[in-house]
């Protein structure tokens, strides 16, 4: 499943930067985000509640920031557990100066594996739930 994007945030690169790497910004901006708690270098421990259609679950696991470029972008990278299945996701976050460098296009790529239960719901209601997840994620972002 496949979720991708761009928003016009009204910050400068160097700020929506320092926001995108702050693990309590970050747990605020995440939808349902119940824990997301630093164990190691850019490595967190997660936990979310998701819901599909009829199906609610909490999801634990771990996320990393990876291939990070100061100031650019990184790779966030998310693998989490939960009684309907199981998610293993990447999304691929780059910014770049825009409004002579008074605001930020931030451009996000998401690619999402489902298991279990929760696959098994239709792909429509999926990719719906996951636009709306990234949306949200992102307008929180902009209303910093």
């Amino acid at each position: 499943m496949k979720v991708n994007g761009q928003v016009l945030v009204n910050r400068t690169p160097a700020d929506l930067w320092r926001l995108l790497i702050d693990p309590e910004i970050l747990r605020k901006c995440l939808p349902r985000c119940e824990e997301f708690q630093e164990i190691g270098p850019r490595r967190f421990r997660v936990s979310i509640r998701v819901g599909v259609g009829l199906i609610r679950s909490r999801f634990r696991g771990e996320a990393e920031l990876k291939d990070v470029v100061e100031g650019e972008g990184y790779r966030f990278e998310l693998y989490a557990k939960g009684f309907s299945g199981s998610v293993e996701g990447v999304t691929v976050v780059r910014l770049m100066s825009a409004a002579e460098g008074l605001k930020t296009e931030l451009i996000y790529e998401s690619n999402a594996h489902l298991s279990g239960l929760i696959a098994s719901m239709g792909s429509q209601l999926i990719q719906g739930a996951a636009r709306s997840l990234a949306d949200q994620f992102f307008d929180e972002i902009s209303k910093l």
